[in-house]
Order: C-alpha cells, then structure tokens, then sequence
C-alpha cells in the first residue's frame, strides 16, 4: 500500500539520478523494494543497514533512506556505511 501511495513521489525523486550517472552513462542502484517499476535493477544486495559489505568501498554514487533511520537500533553504524560506501 506504501509503495502505491508514494509511487509518483518515488518518480519525481529518482527523475534525475542519470545526471549522477558516471562517464560511461553506466548507474547502478539498490534498492530494497523491487516494486518500483520506472527503475531498472542491475542486482539486489540484502544486507542490514549496518554490515553492507557485500558493497565496495566509494562504489555508489547515491544513497537514498526512506522509512530508514527511524525505525533502527544504530543511524551512526548506517550512516558510516553510507559513507563508506559512497563515491568521494
């Protein structure tokens, strides 16, 4: 019901993510819903927010939380994943 109510917004938000695309054009996202039909999925990682290392260091050009840092027992073990894992 989550995913139907927030699907345009979902749209609107990720619109502009080719602009974060790299030199060859190439994004990859992950996301933990593959109910957003306007993405296309490379691959899926599931992991917790606080052990991703199935992800390469400085490997993602953009993290998006949603429903996230309220609902976990430790924001500053995620958010230092984010970091880790984000592009510099």
């Amino acid at each position: 019901m989550y995913n139907e109510q927030m699907a345009s917004q979902k749209r609107e938000l990720f619109s502009n993510l080719q602009e974060f695309a790299g030199p060859s054009g190439k994004l990859t996202l992950l996301e933990s819903v593959a109910e957003n039909r306007q993405l296309q999925f490379e691959r899926f990682v599931v992991a917790a927010g606080e052990d991703m290392h199935q992800v390469t260091d400085g490997s993602v050009d953009v993290v998006v939380c949603t429903l996230v840092l309220c609902s976990v027992k430790n924001q500053e073990k995620i958010l230092r994943e984010v970091c880790r894992v984000l592009k510099p």
